[in-house]
């Protein structure tokens, strides 16, 4: 199983927050939701170890594929009204 690699984690406005907490960062999603960089902080930084849990329990790996999107979907919307 290979990890897929995401561009965007190479970006300089996400490498720019690497020594942001996850509170941090969560906080300031929360404050300003329409600017994408602290959620895909977030995302660069958990992503592979979410990928891989997930790809072990999947039949197929079209099936882990759509189980990692809906999985950052909630994660997106649970962490809208999050309380840190």
């Amino acid at each position: 199983m290979q990890v897929p690699q995401f561009p965007e984690c190479q970006h300089l406005l996400v490498t720019a927050l690497s020594e942001k907490t996850d509170q941090e960062l969560v906080s300031l999603f929360q404050m300003h939701p329409t600017q994408g960089k602290y959620f895909v902080a977030l995302f660069c930084r958990y992503s592979a170890d979410i990928y891989t849990l997930i790809q072990k329990d999947v039949r197929s790996p079209v099936q882990g594929e759509y189980l990692f999107s809906m999985v950052w979907k909630q994660i997106h919307h649970e962490l809208q009204h999050l309380d840190v």
